[in-house]
């Protein structure tokens, strides 16, 4: 009798195991075989975030994985909300669950969600290329960076990476991982506008703050020259810096300039001597 009784208990036991089992999944992938569903609603604690409420319709247990890159889209006209940080909820078996994601907004030019407006949400992958760099930038525990906003919006909107600005050794970190995930060379330049707010609607604001650049030139005798930027019709709308009586030889020259006030277009950085000849010359996009 007790070997029946065993028996019949591991029964159980293995019966359970294979109907309950714990699953690792994408949301995606989640999604599509209808294992989940979602309610989403934009938050902001600290940064953007997007609040999820997640329902487990099977009696599985899953570890349900919101992939980097993930782009929630609300109806109506405004941006997606773009996952910048990959995340792991566990569930139980026809669990109910809330959790946060970080993220960006994903679209420059339409205004970003209201905060807490009750919209529906569908949700598709953003670029491989994307889902690569941002995967990097956490494992690399750069996902935090105030560049981040600029990042998306290089994929999103297709901004020129000089749009992501670089003025100090994290943020030069952080573009070296970009660069080298996408293969590419970093610019030799960078714009800093003024930050997406609830006043601009979190749309990318086109008001230019800020410039950093490097400059390398060689000088073939002693010579007086001006940083300085130039319009498209090469006259002089701003000079950076003066440097006085430099002997000949080859320089490299960092700029960290005030750019306030100019308008977005084509501009030149250039050096010049006091004949207007010019020693270096680069094509800046404001």
């Amino acid at each position: 009798m007790k070997k029946i009784i065993l028996l019949v208990v591991l029964v159980v036991f293995t019966v359970s195991g294979v109907l309950a089992q714990r699953k690792r999944v994408g949301f995606g992938e989640a999604l599509k075989r209808k294992w989940v569903s979602f309610v989403a609603k934009a938050e902001s604690r600290g940064q953007k975030n997007l609040k999820m409420r997640v329902r487990n319709l099977t009696r599985d247990s899953l570890d349900l994985v919101f992939e980097n890159g993930r782009m929630f889209v609300a109806n109506g006209n405004y941006q997606p909300f773009v996952v910048t940080r990959s995340v792991t909820l566990a569930m139980q078996g026809s669990e109910s669950k809330e959790t946060y994601l970080k993220g960006f907004c994903g679209n420059a030019s339409v205004p970003g969600v209201p905060l807490s407006a009750d919209l529906e949400y569908t949700t598709r992958m953003g670029s491989e290329e994307m889902v690569q760099v941002l995967t990097q930038l956490q494992a690399m525990k750069l996902d935090d960076c105030r560049q981040m906003q600029s990042l998306v919006w290089h994929f999103t909107n297709q901004h020129g990476l000089e749009r992501i600005y670089v003025d100090d050794e994290r943020s030069k970190a952080f573009m070296h991982v970009v660069a080298q995930t996408l293969n590419t060379k970093i610019p030799d330049y960078s714009i800093q506008y003024e930050e997406p707010s609830e006043l601009s609607s979190f749309m990318f604001t086109g008001v230019a703050q800020s410039m950093t650049a490097k400059l390398d030139y060689q000088l073939p005798e002693t010579k007086s020259l001006d940083i300085v930027l130039l319009d498209d019709k090469g006259n002089v709308v701003k000079c950076f810096k003066h440097l006085d009586n430099l002997p000949q030889g080859r320089y490299q020259t960092a700029v960290n300039a005030d750019i306030v006030g100019l308008s977005q277009g084509k501009y030149a950085l250039a050096i010049v001597d006091e004949n207007k000849n010019r020693y270096f010359e680069q094509e800046v996009q404001i």
